[in-house]
C-alpha cells in the first residue's frame, strides 16, 4: 500500500529510472485521489519547471498504472520541446461517427455530426436557422 507522500515519489522514481528520465524531471506534489484510490504525481521538467506530465500510482497495489500515467513517449517529447502524439496520450484517434452518433449543434433544432470536441470553438453564427450542416 501507498500510505504517504514519500512512498508515492519513491515508486514514482523508480518508474522514472526504468525509462531513464531521472535526471530531466522533477516532482510536484502528489495527491490521493480517494474516488479512484490512485496516487496522482505530477512530473515537472528540472529545466523549464513547467509540469510535463503525471505518474498514477495504484494506492492499494503500488503498481504504476501505465495507461492512467504519461507515457514515456510523450514525456521526451515533452521534454525535447517536439509535438506529441496525442493517440498515446489518452485521446482516441480520429474515426468515422456512426449513423447513432448524432450531437447537437447551437440551434437545437438542427442535428449535425460531430462530436462536442469538434463543436467546441465554433462560431455560432456558422448554425443559422434553416441551414443544415
Amino acid at each position: 500500500m501507498v500510505l504517504d507522500v514519500n512512498a508515492a515519489k519513491q515508486i514514482a522514481l523508480v518508474w522514472l529510472q526504468a525509462i531513464k528520465l531521472e535526471n530531466s524531471v522533477d516532482f510536484g506534489l502528489p495527491e490521493i485521489d480517494d474516488r479512484y484510490h490512485v496516487w496522482r504525481v505530477p512530473l515537472m521538467s528540472k529545466a523549464s519547471k513547467e509540469r510535463i506530465g503525471e505518474v498514477v500510482i495504484d494506492a492499494r497495489t503500488s503498481l504504476v498504472l501505465q495507461d492512467k500515467s504519461t507515457s514515456a513517449k510523450n514525456l521526451e517529447a515533452r521534454l525535447l520541446g517536439r509535438v506529441e502524439d496525442t493517440s498515446l496520450n489518452g485521446t482516441k484517434p480520429d474515426r468515422e461517427l456512426s449513423e447513432r452518433e448524432v450531437d447537437f449543434c447551437s440551434a437545437r433544432e438542427f442535428p449535425c455530426k460531430c462530436t462536442s470536441q469538434q463543436f467546441v470553438g465554433r462560431d455560432t453564427a456558422d448554425v443559422s436557422p434553416g441551414r443544415r450542416e
